[in-house]
């Protein structure tokens, strides 16, 4: 074999190699931000004279199947590397724990912080037969560029959360199932809202 042809079939191979990680990530991609639109709800409230939305938010079910897409989305990113993988994702127990990412922003900014309970903001999660306020508020803040491209749907002006719901306490005697929605309500000085949402990624 001449050294004009190895060269080229070297550079073929690295090219074909380059593809696929590319076809492999943008693979990922799509099946992540696909799950991520289906598990993802949002509303605009307007609740006051002046025209002005009392509330804007949204909320996305950090459930089983999305978590494993948001993995494999990570790992074809970092394919070679474990640069950030540890960083970006909070581990949570999904076999205990119901999680949402909610981006949330009310009129008045000073008192639009949903983990501050000067703030006067209640969050509750309602199904056919319990109602259950959060285990934890965990504030998102200065995400890194791979936690911005896990979790979109922050507008500028919003703030972002996870939100973390004991699931014991949420499906009570209820047989998961059997539970075709979820709703969660938010409720506060300014205004009030309702995100419903299938269930079926519990």
């Amino acid at each position: 074999m001449t050294m004009k042809r190895f060269l080229f079939k070297l550079v073929l191979l690295m090219f074909l190699v380059t593809g696929c990680v590319s076809f492999a990530e943008a693979g990922a991609k799509y099946q992540y931000l696909k799950r991520y639109r289906q598990a993802t709800q949002s509303q605009e409230v307007y609740q006051r004279r002046d025209l002005y939305s009392s509330l804007n938010w949204s909320a996305t079910l950090l459930g089983p199947k999305l978590r494993d897409a948001q993995k494999k989305y990570i790992e074809s990113i970092y394919a070679h590397s474990d640069l950030g993988k540890d960083d970006a994702v909070i581990d949570f127990d999904v076999t205990k724990e119901i999680v949402f990412i909610v981006n949330f922003y009310a009129y008045d900014e000073k008192t639009s912080n949903l983990a501050d309970k000067n703030h006067q903001w209640a969050l509750s999660l309602h199904t056919p037969e319990t109602q259950v306020a959060p285990a934890r508020i965990i504030p998102l803040k200065n995400k890194s560029s791979l936690q911005k491209v896990l979790y979109p749907y922050q507008e500028a002006w919003q703030n972002a959360y996870f939100v973390v719901f004991e699931k014991s306490s949420v499906l009570g005697t209820q047989d998961k199932d059997n539970i075709k929605y979820l709703e969660l309500f938010v409720e506060g000085p300014m205004g009030h809202g309702r995100l419903r949402m299938k269930a079926k990624d519990l």
